[in-house]
C-alpha cells in the first residue's frame, strides 16, 4: 500500500452492492408511499409498513455513515502517513531534492490498520442487512395485500 493507492481507495469507495442497496432503499420508500391512504387530506401509512419503512431508512442512514466515516478515517490516515513518511524519507535521504523525496513518499508501501476497514465493513453489512430485512417485510406485505392475477 502507498499513499497514492490509499487516496485512490478513499476516492473510489463506492461499490456496486452499495449502489444497488441505495437504489432498493429509495424504491422501497416509494413502494411504502404507494400504499399510503388518505385520512382527512393527511397521508397515512399502513401500520404493516412502519417496520419495513424504518429498516429501509436505517439502511440508507448506514449507507451515508459508511462513506462519511470511511472517508474521514482514510483522510486522517492519509495525512498521518504522509507526515510520517515525509519525515522518514527526509531523514534517510537528506541529499535528494524535494520532488524526488515526494515521489518516494508517494510510492512507499504500508498497511492500513484493521480499525479503518472494520468500521466500513460494520456499516456496509448493517446497511445490507437492514435493507434486505425491510424488503422481506415488504414482500410479506405485498403477498397479503395485493391481489395477484396471472391470467
Amino acid at each position: 500500500m502507498n499513499l497514492d493507492k490509499l487516496n485512490e481507495i478513499k476516492d473510489s469507495r463506492s461499490t456496486k452492492a452499495s449502489d444497488v442497496a441505495r437504489q432498493l432503499g429509495f424504491a422501497g420508500i416509494a413502494l411504502v408511499w404507494v400504499f399510503k391512504t388518505a385520512a382527512q387530506d393527511t397521508p397515512v401509512i399502513p401500520a404493516e409498513l412502519y417496520l419495513p419503512g424504518a429498516l429501509i431508512m436505517i439502511g440508507l442512514a448506514l449507507d451515508l455513515l459508511q462513506y462519511a466515516v470511511t472517508t474521514g478515517a482514510l483522510q486522517y490516515l492519509f495525512r498521518k502517513k504522509e507526515r510520517e513518511l515525509r519525515k522518514k524519507v527526509s531523514a534517510d535521504n537528506p541529499g535528494l531534492d524535494l520532488e524526488k523525496r515526494l515521489k518516494i513518499v508517494r510510492e512507499k508501501e504500508f498497511t492500513i490498520p484493521y480499525e479503518v476497514n472494520w468500521a466500513a465493513s460494520l456499516f456496509f453489512w448493517g446497511k445490507i442487512l437492514a435493507i434486505s430485512s425491510g424488503y422481506v417485510f415488504l414482500v410479506v406485505f405485498l403477498l397479503h395485500r395485493v391481489r395477484w392475477s396471472f391470467t
